[in-house]
């Protein structure tokens, strides 16, 4: 009887041993499994490994978090910024902050045993772009003789960033694609004074510069006649009036009869008319023009819309007395003629040939219909499409001449 129990004793003493044995190797083996898996993280200077996190919580990393690998069991559950569920776990990094909650147990789903935490990698801040130095240009000043590239006398003319301007506007043609222009009111008592620089394809942060540098980027300086190049603009003023001439003794010379007023014909721009006045953009206007001239006939027309949208020529001249151009955005222009007399003098009448044309925006609405006449100007559509053609033609035949 005593040998039974202490048989009984001894292999209770054993079983006991083994069952404290088990549970030791079984914690060791969890904690050797938990610890996998991170042995990467923890030699990276780019992450932080999070042991025994617990199964929700919430972290802060020293900066802006690119990822998160929570370990549970023995699987891996990868997870980006944002708020995310796997159906497991409900993770949500934002910026530098991580917060985690286990959603249920189960086999796939089992309690956190570390979270790696990923940070961004930081590289080094890009150099600035190097900024493109600007030719050096003539000044207006300097220039005696009337433009290469353009020329035109008084007139309205459109000046980058002062819309349109009254006077005279000459271009002159510089190396590298360059241009130099050149425009002067007509009381000569303000001067423009405009740089062209033909500029390759450039970045954003060097546009930047640039405008920062007084210089205005357009894309393409075809509106400007000056081809389909990338251009940047730069504007300043010049004196364009004219020199007091020195005066300078000679010999008097020969009185002559004054002419009077009966030696000369008389010959001026009578009027300008246009149908219509005012409309919505897209408007097509039609222009009539007269003038008189006491010894024949006039011979041409010069029509200044004001305005060269659509590629239009902004000055047309022409045998004839009507004349057609289409202003494509709103805004208010001012159109202006002068006529040629049978002696080849250029007339024109101030005030009566000029007149304003209002263009105004075109209205929202809801739906439009088909319809034979176009909008406010009451024309109807086959003769607006033959205005538009001759239009077409026009810009062919005088893109070359046409004013920057």
């Amino acid at each position: 009887m005593n040998k039974k129990i202490t048989a009984f004793i001894k292999n209770g003493l054993i079983i006991t041993f083994l069952i404290i044995l088990g549970f030791f190797i079984s914690s060791k083996t969890q904690y050797d499994v938990s610890a996998t898996g991170g042995s990467e993280c923890s030699q990276s200077g780019e992450c932080y490994l999070y042991e025994n996190p617990g199964n929700s919580g919430s972290y802060t990393y020293n900066t802006v978090i690119s990822s998160a690998v929570i370990k549970a069991g023995d699987n891996l559950f990868t997870f980006n910024p944002g708020d995310s569920n796997d159906g497991c776990y409900q993770v949500n990094i934002n910026n530098d902050q991580i917060q985690w909650n286990k959603l249920q147990d189960s086999s796939t789903c089992q309690d956190i045993s570390h979270i790696q935490i990923w940070g961004q990698t930081i590289t080094d801040e890009p150099e600035d772009p190097d900024t493109p130095t600007p030719p050096t240009f003539p000044s207006c000043s300097e220039q005696a003789a009337n433009g290469d590239w353009a020329h035109y006398g008084n007139g309205l003319h459109q000046i980058v960033g002062n819309g349109l301007l009254e006077g005279s506007d000459d271009v002159y043609s510089l190396a590298e694609g360059n241009y130099l222009q050149c425009f002067c009111s007509v009381d000569k008592s303000n001067g423009v004074e405009t740089l062209w620089w033909r500029v390759g394809e450039l970045a954003e942060e060097v546009r930047n510069i640039l405008k920062g540098l007084g210089w205005e980027f357009y894309l393409n300086g075809e509106q400007w006649n000056l081809g389909d190049y990338w251009y940047v603009a730069r504007n300043g003023d010049f004196d364009c009036s004219e020199p007091t001439p020195t005066p300078t003794t000679t010999p008097s010379p020969t009185p002559t009869p004054t002419p009077t007023d009966d030696d000369e014909p008389e010959s001026r721009c009578s009027s300008i008319s246009a149908s219509p006045t005012e409309g919505t953009a897209p408007l097509t206007v039609r222009f009539n023009g007269s003038g008189f001239d006491e010894d024949g006939e006039i011979k041409r027309y010069r029509f200044d819309f004001g305005d060269n949208s659509g590629g239009q020529p902004q000055i047309w001249e022409q045998e004839g007395s009507e004349a057609y151009h289409r202003y494509e955005f709103s805004g208010t222009y001012y159109a202006a003629l002068h006529v040629q007399d049978s002696r080849g003098n250029w007339r024109n009448g101030n005030d009566a040939c000029k007149i304003k044309i209002v263009v105004n925006a075109t209205p929202e609405v809801l739906g439009t219909s088909t319809t034979a006449v176009l909008p406010k100007t009451g024309l109807p559509m086959a003769i607006a499409l033959v205005l538009i053609s001759l239009s077409s033609a026009g810009v062919f035949i005088y893109r070359k001449y046409r004013l920057v």
